[in-house]
C-alpha cells in the first residue's frame, strides 16, 4: 500500500509572509493605498491572492481591483521569492518522509509557476510526487 502526505505549500511547509508584504505594500503604494505590516499580512492570507487583497484595501472594493490584483498576482507570483524559507525541520520532516516509503504532495492555490519557483529554490533535495494548484481563491 502506498503512503501519501499532502501539504500546503505558503505558511506550512515555507514562510512566505515577508515576499507577500513587500508585494503586497508595492502594490498598496502604486494603487495610493496605505502599507500594512507583516503582523496584517500574516493575518490576511487565507483563501488565496484576492481575499489577501480585499482583506489589504480594509474592505475596500475599488472598481479597479481587478487590475490592483492583477498586479499584485504579478509581482509576487514572479519576484523570485528571495525572503521565503522554510519553517525549522520542514526539510529534515520532508526527507523522513521520503525515506519512510511515503510520497508527497502540495496542494496549493499559488500558481504552478510560482509554486515550482519556491519548491525548486526553498526544498531543493526533497522528491515531492506532486504539485497541484487549486482553482480556488487565484
Amino acid at each position: 500500500m502506498k503512503k501519501l502526505v499532502i501539504f500546503d505549500l505558503d505558511g506550512t511547509l515555507a514562510d512566505t509572509s515577508v515576499d507577500i508584504m513587500e508585494n503586497l505594500n508595492l502594490t498598496l503604494k502604486k494603487f495610493g493605498y496605505p502599507a500594512i505590516t507583516k503582523e496584517e499580512t500574516v493575518a490576511f492570507v487565507g483563501n488565496g491572492a484576492r481575499k489577501l487583497v480585499e482583506r489589504a484595501l480594509k474592505g475596500e472594493i475599488p472598481d479597479n481591483f481587478e487590475e490592483i490584483l492583477a498586479f499584485y498576482n504579478r509581482s509576487y507570483n514572479f519576484c523570485g521569492s528571495p525572503k521565503t524559507r522554510a519553517y525549522d525541520g520542514v526539510k529534515e520532516l520532508l526527507k523522513t518522509l521520503v525515506k519512510s516509503g511515503y510520497m508527497l504532495v502540495i496542494l496549493t492555490n499559488k500558481p504552478q509557476d510560482g509554486a515550482n519557483e519556491v519548491v525548486k529554490k526553498v526544498f531543493r533535495g526533497c522528491r515531492f510526487f506532486a504539485r497541484f494548484r487549486t482553482e480556488r481563491g487565484s
